[in-house]
Protein backbone atom coordinates (compact mmCIF):
# COMPACT_ATOMS: atom_id res chain seq x y z
CA UNK A 1 0.00 0.00 0.00
CA UNK A 2 3.02 2.34 0.53
CA UNK A 3 4.63 1.60 -2.28
CA UNK A 4 1.04 2.44 -4.38
CA UNK A 5 0.90 5.87 -2.77
CA UNK A 6 4.65 6.59 -3.19
CA UNK A 7 4.00 5.50 -6.76
CA UNK A 8 1.19 7.80 -6.92
CA UNK A 9 2.84 10.58 -4.93
CA UNK A 10 6.21 10.83 -7.63
CA UNK A 11 3.08 10.27 -10.97
CA UNK A 12 1.56 13.58 -9.44
CA UNK A 13 4.66 15.30 -8.44
CA UNK A 14 6.12 14.72 -12.58
CA UNK A 15 2.97 15.59 -13.90
CA UNK A 16 2.39 18.83 -12.65
CA UNK A 17 5.96 19.61 -12.66
CA UNK A 18 6.18 19.04 -16.64
CA UNK A 19 2.70 21.02 -17.13
CA UNK A 20 4.25 23.94 -15.10
CA UNK A 21 6.94 24.18 -17.32
CA UNK A 22 6.62 27.55 -18.31
CA UNK A 23 7.02 28.24 -23.03
CA UNK A 24 9.97 29.73 -23.89
CA UNK A 25 9.99 33.55 -24.26
CA UNK A 26 10.30 33.58 -27.55
CA UNK A 27 7.00 31.32 -27.97
CA UNK A 28 5.10 33.76 -25.09
CA UNK A 29 6.48 36.74 -27.20
CA UNK A 30 4.87 34.98 -30.53
CA UNK A 31 1.79 34.51 -28.34
CA UNK A 32 1.38 38.11 -28.32
CA UNK A 33 1.69 38.93 -31.33
CA UNK A 34 -0.96 36.59 -32.75
CA UNK A 35 -3.39 37.60 -30.03
CA UNK A 36 -3.26 41.04 -31.34
CA UNK A 37 -3.06 39.57 -35.13
CA UNK A 38 -6.25 37.92 -34.47
CA UNK A 39 -8.86 41.01 -33.30
CA UNK A 40 -10.99 41.76 -35.71
CA UNK A 41 -13.22 40.67 -38.16
CA UNK A 42 -13.11 37.00 -40.55
CA UNK A 43 -15.30 36.65 -42.88
CA UNK A 44 -15.98 33.50 -45.16
CA UNK A 45 -17.89 34.44 -48.49
CA UNK A 46 -16.82 32.17 -50.89
CA UNK A 47 -18.87 29.17 -52.34
CA UNK A 48 -16.07 26.77 -53.47
CA UNK A 49 -15.42 25.22 -49.95
CA UNK A 50 -18.69 26.48 -48.85
CA UNK A 51 -20.51 23.41 -49.41
CA UNK A 52 -21.68 21.96 -45.95
CA UNK A 53 -24.21 19.43 -46.19
CA UNK A 54 -26.74 20.44 -48.82
CA UNK A 55 -26.49 24.36 -48.34
CA UNK A 56 -23.82 26.47 -49.07
CA UNK A 57 -23.31 28.92 -45.39
CA UNK A 58 -21.46 32.29 -45.38
CA UNK A 59 -19.43 32.93 -41.91
CA UNK A 60 -18.29 36.04 -40.13
CA UNK A 61 -15.70 35.32 -37.09
CA UNK A 62 -15.61 38.70 -34.48
CA UNK A 63 -12.21 38.04 -32.75
CA UNK A 64 -12.85 40.82 -29.72
CA UNK A 65 -9.89 41.96 -27.41
CA UNK A 66 -12.10 40.71 -24.41
CA UNK A 67 -10.96 37.22 -25.33
CA UNK A 68 -14.81 36.66 -26.62
CA UNK A 69 -15.67 36.54 -29.79
CA UNK A 70 -19.02 36.08 -32.37
CA UNK A 71 -19.99 34.06 -35.08
CA UNK A 72 -22.44 35.35 -37.93
CA UNK A 73 -23.81 32.61 -40.38
CA UNK A 74 -25.70 33.25 -43.55
CA UNK A 75 -26.94 31.87 -46.51
CA UNK A 76 -26.49 33.68 -49.58
CA UNK A 77 -29.85 34.01 -49.91
CA UNK A 78 -30.00 35.87 -46.80
CA UNK A 79 -29.86 40.05 -46.85
CA UNK A 80 -28.04 40.91 -43.82
CA UNK A 81 -25.99 38.28 -41.19
CA UNK A 82 -28.76 38.50 -39.18
CA UNK A 83 -28.16 38.18 -34.97
CA UNK A 84 -25.49 36.62 -33.38
CA UNK A 85 -25.26 32.60 -33.85
CA UNK A 86 -22.51 31.69 -31.76
CA UNK A 87 -20.19 32.91 -29.26
CA UNK A 88 -17.86 32.10 -26.60
CA UNK A 89 -14.20 32.71 -25.74
CA UNK A 90 -11.14 32.45 -27.46
CA UNK A 91 -7.37 31.53 -27.20
CA UNK A 92 -3.72 31.11 -29.14
CA UNK A 93 -2.70 27.81 -29.58
CA UNK A 94 0.11 26.55 -30.97
CA UNK A 95 1.86 23.03 -31.91
CA UNK A 96 3.81 21.36 -34.10
CA UNK A 97 3.12 19.96 -37.77
CA UNK A 98 3.99 16.26 -37.67
CA UNK A 99 5.46 15.96 -41.09
CA UNK A 100 7.99 19.03 -41.14
CA UNK A 101 7.89 19.74 -36.70
CA UNK A 102 7.45 23.52 -37.99
CA UNK A 103 5.61 25.71 -35.27
CA UNK A 104 2.32 27.29 -35.96
CA UNK A 105 -0.21 29.62 -34.26
CA UNK A 106 -4.01 29.94 -34.21
CA UNK A 107 -7.07 31.01 -32.75
CA UNK A 108 -8.75 28.46 -30.43
CA UNK A 109 -12.72 28.93 -30.11
CA UNK A 110 -14.89 27.50 -27.10
CA UNK A 111 -18.29 27.70 -27.03
CA UNK A 112 -20.12 29.15 -24.75
CA UNK A 113 -21.39 27.23 -21.32
CA UNK A 114 -24.14 29.69 -20.37
CA UNK A 115 -25.92 33.32 -21.45
CA UNK A 116 -25.20 35.98 -19.23
CA UNK A 117 -28.26 35.37 -17.36
CA UNK A 118 -26.77 32.11 -16.24
CA UNK A 119 -28.96 29.94 -18.24
CA UNK A 120 -27.65 27.48 -19.96
CA UNK A 121 -26.48 27.72 -23.49
CA UNK A 122 -27.42 25.12 -26.19
CA UNK A 123 -24.55 25.39 -29.09
CA UNK A 124 -26.10 25.85 -32.02
CA UNK A 125 -25.32 23.58 -35.39
CA UNK A 126 -22.64 25.58 -36.68
CA UNK A 127 -20.11 25.51 -39.94
CA UNK A 128 -17.60 27.47 -37.56
CA UNK A 129 -18.32 25.13 -34.53
CA UNK A 130 -17.24 22.17 -36.84
CA UNK A 131 -13.86 23.95 -37.06
CA UNK A 132 -13.14 25.56 -33.35
CA UNK A 133 -9.63 26.08 -34.59
CA UNK A 134 -8.29 28.28 -37.24
CA UNK A 135 -4.35 28.67 -38.12
CA UNK A 136 -2.89 31.59 -39.29
CA UNK A 137 -1.40 30.91 -42.88
CA UNK A 138 -0.70 34.65 -42.95
CA UNK A 139 -1.93 37.70 -41.38
CA UNK A 140 -4.98 37.83 -43.55
CA UNK A 141 -5.83 34.55 -43.90
CA UNK A 142 -7.10 31.50 -41.22
CA UNK A 143 -7.38 27.89 -42.34
CA UNK A 144 -10.30 26.44 -40.80
CA UNK A 145 -9.22 22.96 -39.94
CA UNK A 146 -12.25 20.78 -39.54
CA UNK A 147 -12.73 17.73 -36.59
CA UNK A 148 -15.57 16.16 -38.20
CA UNK A 149 -15.30 16.65 -41.96
CA UNK A 150 -12.77 16.53 -44.56
CA UNK A 151 -13.18 20.23 -46.28
CA UNK A 152 -10.85 23.49 -45.03
CA UNK A 153 -12.17 26.77 -44.72
CA UNK A 154 -10.60 29.63 -45.04
CA UNK A 155 -11.33 33.03 -43.41
CA UNK A 156 -9.85 36.22 -44.72
CA UNK A 157 -9.40 39.51 -42.48
CA UNK A 158 -11.98 42.09 -43.40
CA UNK A 159 -15.79 42.48 -43.06
CA UNK A 160 -17.32 41.92 -45.96
CA UNK A 161 -21.24 42.39 -47.03
CA UNK A 162 -21.71 39.96 -49.70
CA UNK A 163 -25.15 39.96 -49.68
CA UNK A 164 -26.90 42.03 -52.76
CA UNK A 165 -29.59 44.25 -52.47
Amino acid sequence: MKNIVLLLLIFFCFFFTVSATPKSKHIQNEIKKYEEKSIGVWTYVSSELGKFGEFTRWAKLVIRRNRTYLVYEASPTDDNWGPVYIQGTWSIDTGKYSNTGERYYGIKLSPAKTTRDGSIFFQPFSMIYLYRSFIFQDDTTLIGYPELIEVLIKLEKGDRFPFEE
